[in-house]
């Protein structure tokens, strides 16, 4: 496969949020099947952005190459941070890369697989492929504000979970 076709992978794309990043991308983002390996279809140090429910992230960590785990993107509701430590085994390693993760906090929907994207507010981002995972959700209409730390995106994600 010639990864450098790709900037970066998806994760479940082919659910609803999955399926509108993709769009949202115009070709730039590999979409990654269930039970493939994570991490092998684009270049080194480019975003894999991760469109799953909490229950697949234990998986979805055992399923990435290691050196690419800092690369991984999470829009999950909730407090993703403490699920990725406690799914770290106790490696001190791996407990670093993922706590340079990017955390998205979203704020729009996708009613059915290729369908619109329905704001109810900004969408939040923070860590390392915030200014990418911006620009694609931007192509695709979609309002999105990077902000400067993981203790800010913590707090918005706390205000996220009534919504």
């Amino acid at each position: 496969m010639e990864t450098d076709k790709f900037q970066g992978e998806l994760v479940g794309a082919s659910g609803r949020i999955g399926s509108a990043l993709l769009r949202f991308s115009r070709g730039e983002l590999f979409a990654v099947k269930r039970g493939d390996r994570i991490g092998c279809s684009s270049p080194k140090n480019t975003p894999i952005f991760v469109c799953t429910g909490a229950e697949s992230i234990y998986d979805v960590v055992q399923n990435t190459e290691h050196e690419r785990l800092e690369d991984l993107v999470f829009m999950q509701n909730g407090f993703i941070r403490e699920h990725l430590q406690e799914r770290s085994n106790n490696s001190a390693d791996v407990s670093v890369r993922l706590g340079a993760v990017t955390i998205a906090v979203l704020y729009f929907s996708v009613l059915e697989r290729g369908g619109v994207a329905k704001e109810g507010g900004t969408t939040y981002v923070n860590g390392k492929w915030s200014s990418e995972f911006a620009r694609i959700l931007r192509a695709g209409g979609v309002r999105c504000e990077e902000v400067a730390s993981p203790a800010d995106i913590d707090a918005l994600a706390l205000a996220r979970l009534p919504w």
